[in-house]
């Protein structure tokens, strides 16, 4: 059976290159839309509740992860509207992290400062955050209305120690009109390889917009090469695919959240940090409530016992430590990178021949 299985995944490959080199006609979206195809495929399913999933006592902290907003209309202002009202009354965490793609449109602005439009849709974000998530919050650009962020939100590189854990965040410094076509600078990668040397005994996160796997920008690559080199670094979490996936790739775990604007599933995250484990709950839009509530999906991170020594609690509520940042900049259009979208369509490919394969040997 695994053979059969193998030479259809050969076959599909083929067929897959000769689409690209043109002798085939090829699917709506290119290799991104097979990416997508393929990748749906494996989003967490439902499951009973595992034993893991009930700690003793209390987590050291406890935080809800938005990603792909997507405000763009009065439909997707009220999904986040709930989704952020859930996490304030029911959840009640101590921070919220949102991973980009944020919202492109603004009303009724207090803050009528005279500025871009893209600052403006950030002005209204944070208006709107302050009213309905209340709670303090991390956030990041993505790909889409990144303009202007810098200017509301300050730094898009930052990182900080909380009870223990290390969490970096981050944003690629320059991208095209063209899909995926963004990267960092010189600056930023060295920021990132410092940082990470100098909290290589902690448990860390890395949390940016596009994903590493499947490689979603320029330099998925290279940032999962850095990652893998700093073994402290327990998973990435991203968005962008508005999918909810577990993936590992070699000895990397990458979560990727679902988003709640412009999704088939709208759904976000409770993430609970224990000293041994991370437990991840998922909340999910139903449409005949109208309401997020908890889904049948638990996801885990365990964390090694050689990197528990500092995981203690340090005071009630969110009171990061250690907090580094780059000086604010805007991010740059830089259309120069679309000359390179070849090398996004390559990528692309080697993860579906790869994802692929792995799945139809076990791997």
């Amino acid at each position: 059976m695994k053979k059969y299985l193998l030479t259809l995944t050969i076959l599909a490959a083929h067929a897959l290159l000769t689409a690209q080199d043109g002798a085939a006609p090829k699917p709506k979206g290119g290799n991104y839309g097979r990416c997508m195809e393929l990748a749906r495929q494996y989003e967490l399913k439902p499951m009973s509740k595992p034993d893991w999933a009930e700690q003793p006592g209390n987590p050291l902290f406890r935080a809800v992860w938005f990603s792909d907003l997507h405000i763009t209309s009065p439909e997707s202002e009220a999904l986040v509207k709930s989704a952020f009202n859930t996490a304030r009354d029911v959840i009640k965490p101590d921070f919220a992290f949102i991973t980009g793609d944020n919202c492109g449109i603004f009303h009724d602005l207090k803050d009528n400062r005279i500025c871009s439009k893209g600052e403006k849709c950030h002005l209204w974000l944070k208006e709107f955050m302050e009213e309905e998530l209340v709670v303090p919050y991390c956030i990041i650009p993505g790909d889409n209305w990144p303009w202007g962020f810098e200017a509301v939100f300050g730094s898009f590189h930052y990182s900080f120690d909380l009870h223990g854990f290390h969490f970096l965040f981050t944003a690629t410094d320059r991208q095209s009109n063209s899909e995926g076509c963004s990267v960092f600078e010189d600056d930023t990668w060295e920021w990132m390889k410092q940082d990470l040397a100098k909290n290589a005994d902690k448990p860390t996160f890395f949390i940016m917009h596009e994903t590493l796997w499947p490689p979603s920008f320029l330099d998925a690559p290279k940032t999962e090469v850095l990652l893998n080199a700093n073994s402290q670094c327990l998973a990435t979490l991203n968005g962008h695919l508005h999918l909810d996936l577990d993936l590992t790739h070699g000895p990397l775990r990458q979560l990727i959240a679902p988003a709640i604007g412009r999704s088939h599933r709208p759904a976000f995250k409770h993430l609970r940090f224990y000293k041994e484990i991370v437990v991840i709950e998922s909340y999910e839009w139903d449409a005949d409530s109208k309401t997020f509530t908890q889904a049948r999906k638990w996801q885990k991170i365990d964390i090694p016992e050689k990197l528990r020594t500092g995981l203690v609690k340090q005071g009630e509520g969110f009171a990061p430590t250690n907090r580094i940042e780059l000086n604010p900049y805007p991010k740059e259009r830089d259309n120069s990178l679309k000359e390179r979208a070849n090398e996004i369509s390559n990528n692309l490919f080697n993860f579906m021949f790869t994802f692929g394969l792995g799945q139809v040997l076990g791997k």
